[in-house]
């Protein structure tokens, strides 16, 4: 994932956010080291799904 700039909000942590709710992510633990479990497809296309939504939003930005 690359980042660029400073926008008010982190996509990426809102999208985790709505996969948490989802219950589309599994935590565990390797030794000390959190881990999380996902389906890729199912977590990308909820990105997808915002960004044609309201991808301005997404980013806390607004034109």
């Amino acid at each position: 994932m690359i980042e660029a700039g400073h926008p008010p909000v982190k996509a990426w942590y809102k999208i985790q956010d709505m996969a948490y709710e989802k219950k589309l992510i599994k935590e565990a633990f390797i030794g000390p080291c959190k881990v999380m479990f996902f389906d890729i497809w199912s977590v990308v296309s909820l990105y997808e799904k915002e960004l044609k939504r309201d991808p301005y939003g997404l980013w806390g930005l607004r034109r």
